[in-house]
């Protein structure tokens, strides 16, 4: 197993792997978070990949200045 960031050549496994997590969601209405993971400088969303797909999001806590 290689756990590597996800970037937008995952989009469509991820989405498809956060809707089977949360299967009353829409794959439309997940997609947005995933592309602001993707471009947000304080998440990451570590992905596993091997005999299947499982992924870690780490959210770093942001202050109010």
């Amino acid at each position: 197993m290689k756990i590597r960031q996800a970037t937008a050549a995952d989009i469509e496994a991820w989405v498809e792997l956060r809707h089977a997590l949360w299967p009353h969601h829409e794959p439309d209405e997940l997609r947005p978070d995933a592309d602001r993971i993707l471009a947000s400088p304080h998440e990451i969303c570590l992905l596993a990949v091997g005999s299947g797909l499982s992924l870690i999001h780490i959210s770093e806590p942001t202050r109010p200045p």
